[in-house]
């Protein structure tokens, strides 16, 4: 179902723990970086972009196998403490304002791509 731009920053405000249980390899994941811009607390599995993106307990949590249970003890584990979930976010911010704009991204995944299929 399609959201809005405006619905999707509604939610976002909603909680600061958002959790992305992404099963594809994904070279560009735009949800992860919307949420990290509003300053959540990023819970995802390490696949792809997610896992370069994310600092594991630094500016978000990463989940190796991704289970419903795992999922459950990273989020029980971020809501005991919830300075963490401050801390994350700002640190996520942060990160976020590091990264490239879009067409530079995608020059940068195109010469990665182009190294691995000249090797």
């Amino acid at each position: 179902d399609w959201r809005s731009s405006e619905e999707i920053s509604q939610y976002l405000k909603m909680g600061s723990v958002i959790v992305l249980p992404y099963l594809a390899y994904e070279n560009t994941c735009l949800t992860l970086v919307e949420c990290m811009c509003r300053g959540c607390c990023v819970i995802g599995t390490m696949r792809g972009f997610i896992a370069e993106l994310i600092t594991h307990d630094y500016n978000g949590i990463l989940v190796e196998q991704p289970t419903a249970e795992n999922f459950r003890k990273a989020i029980d584990s971020v809501l005991a403490k919830p300075e963490r979930i401050t801390a994350y976010g700002k640190r996520a911010i942060e990160t976020v304002a590091t990264l490239s704009d879009l067409q530079s991204h995608a020059i940068q995944i195109l010469k990665h791509y182009e190294t691995v299929l000249s090797a």
